[in-house]
């Protein structure tokens, strides 16, 4: 195992620490990013889809039992997730190599979410879209970027290192 498997174990680490303790006091309106799936988009951009799928499937493990959500929800979520962003890593030039993935990702996470969880119940999509995944897909991407400027880039200069 070299440095930077164990850097991608602390970021996925602490993005679940984050995530189930300070997160929910960062809320605005109800509305709360995700730090699992800004970890998850940066490791399937430097690992591709099988990877990003694979590892979405744990994590979204770990954080349904850490949550205390309905078991499986957030791994089919973020398994679907890390496949979409991993595989599209190569679609998109430098500049737009994080935002784009990471908006199309919000995008079909919270979708696919709110489509399981809400299966047999009958929702106004236009509110569900304009009030609670737009609005999270803001918030997420604008603190993905954050993240990503201030760890994404070590990350990658280090894995180009490792080869």
């Amino acid at each position: 195992m070299n440095r930077l498997h164990i850097l991608y174990g602390v970021l996925f680490f602490v993005a679940i620490l984050l995530q189930s303790t300070l997160v929910k006091f960062m809320d605005i309106g109800n509305i709360r990013p995700d730090l699992i799936l800004i970890a998850l988009v940066i490791f399937s951009l430097n690992y591709g889809a099988v990877a990003g799928s694979t590892a979405g499937f744990f994590i979204g493990i770990i954080s349904d039992l850490i949550s205390g959500n309905v078991l499986g929800f957030g791994s089919l979520a973020k398994s679907i997730t890390g496949y979409i962003a991993g595989g599209g890593a190569g679609l998109f030039k430098d500049g737009s190599r994080f935002v784009v993935p990471l908006i199309v990702s919000c995008l079909v996470h919270d979708l696919v979410l709110f489509g399981v969880r809400n299966f047999d119940q009958p929702i106004s999509w236009r509110v569900v879209m304009w009030f609670q995944i737009l609005p999270t897909l803001g918030y997420t991407t604008i603190l993905g970027l954050s993240v990503y400027l201030l760890i994404g880039n070590s990350l990658k200069r280090d894995e180009e290192a490792t080869y």
